[in-house]
């Protein structure tokens, strides 16, 4: 069966994102004198301000509100942990 062109898409953009959170701890290990708090902020803000200006080109912000109106569960909290490991010394040693 062959894939459809949204399915190799897809498929592009779940490894895109794979890689990017696997490259992520060694990045993060660059800025280790800087507090996770901080770096945790800086995610929050450039992240929000990204997905807002890719909603306003996509005109998706409706759609959008209506997922945020239910929201289910937390997805940027997994980044805690991980900034919090990798400038504290937990992964990849000090």
């Amino acid at each position: 069966m062959a894939l459809t062109r949204e399915q190799k898409l897809g498929g592009l953009f779940a490894a895109s994102a794979y890689t990017l959170w696997g490259i992520a701890p060694l990045y993060f290990k660059q800025i280790d004198v800087i507090p996770a708090p901080e770096i945790l902020l800086h995610r929050i803000v450039w992240s929000f301000l990204l997905l807002f200006i890719v909603l306003l080109l996509l005109k998706q912000g409706r759609e959008t509100l209506a997922v945020l109106a239910k929201p289910k569960l937390l997805a940027g909290f997994c980044c805690v942990p991980c900034c919090w490991g990798v400038t504290g010394g937990y992964l990849y040693g000090r």
